[in-house]
């Protein structure tokens, strides 16, 4: 019974058509929703009668979310039930998995989107400066879209970090002591590529 309810909607909508499984049905049950009859309410206003601004030209930012070409690249996290702190706590613990994405962090869904943005403005390339996740994930990201990255990395950045973000693809630059002098040099370096976006 539940499942045919859940189906139902799939055929009714259109624009979902062609959309993944999981977006069509978290899209389908908001559609289904809003398509609820309403309570009858009075308008919002401001304490002396003047009426409120119309949200109608908000973004629809579910719809966003659901729709982003980030899950092109990866999937939604899992949540891991963890007894040992649930128990000593006294209450039910979750810890959401972002570790088990590309980059190993949540920081992938940001570079991600940012970097398909700009790849549709033109960009071909991408410099940035990091120590750690950041310039993983953009390095992970700008490989999964056909782009070149550029990390600078100071030179405390560990050696295994330098491997990683070599391995997804990125030219690394070791420059300075710390993040100010590898910012500056990130900031000279997409100066020079003509084609080259600095991201921070």
């Amino acid at each position: 019974m539940k499942l045919a309810r859940l189906r139902g909607p799939h055929r009714r909508i259109s624009s979902g058509a062609g959309l993944p499984y999981r977006i069509r049905v978290p899209l389908a049950k908001l559609q289904e929703r809003k398509n609820l009859p309403r309570e009858e309410t009075r308008a919002p206003a401001l304490g002396d009668g003047e009426q409120l601004e119309s949200m109608d030209s908000a973004p629809d930012y579910v719809r966003l979310a659901l729709t982003s070409r980030v899950y092109d690249l990866v999937t939604a996290s899992p949540l891991q039930y963890a007894p040992g702190l649930s128990h000593r706590l006294g209450a039910c613990v979750h810890f959401k998995r972002e570790d088990l994405l590309p980059s190993f962090s949540y920081k992938i869904r940001g570079a991600f989107n940012l970097l398909d943005s700009v790849r549709r403005e033109g960009a071909t390339s991408v410099v940035t400066y990091s120590v750690g996740g950041q310039g993983h994930s953009l390095a992970v990201a700008a490989s999964a879209l056909g782009m070149q990255a550029t990390i600078v990395l100071p030179e405390r950045t560990p050696r295994q970090r330098r491997s990683q973000i070599e391995r997804a693809g990125a030219n690394v630059v070791i420059h300075g002591s710390g993040l100010e002098d590898a910012k500056r040099e990130a900031q000279r370096l997409a100066r020079e590529d003509g084609g080259a976006v600095f991201c921070h």
